[in-house]
């Protein structure tokens, strides 16, 4: 059986996004493979990668160090 979010290409509408983006990646990831990242990556024009130690549902495993980030992120894109 496939996730239903397996199942979705929004591929094309990645260069339609003109918002700096963060793109938070788990290192120990064992549902979504790094060549989806690497899709998202290619396809936003302004986007950051930052990888953290941790499994799939970082937000919920890692919450302290995703706030973290995600911070940081707010402050140098205001900036």
């Amino acid at each position: 059986m496939t996730l239903p979010a397996l199942r979705i290409d929004a591929g094309d509408a990645l260069p339609r996004i003109r918002v700096p983006t963060l793109y938070l990646r788990a290192r120990h990831d064992r549902l979504m493979h790094p060549s989806a990242g690497d899709t998202i990556l290619r396809g936003i024009g302004d986007v950051r990668l930052h990888a953290l130690d941790g499994p799939h549902l970082l937000l919920q495993t890692r919450g302290e160090a995703c706030a973290e980030v995600i911070a940081a992120f707010a402050r140098d894109t205001v900036r």
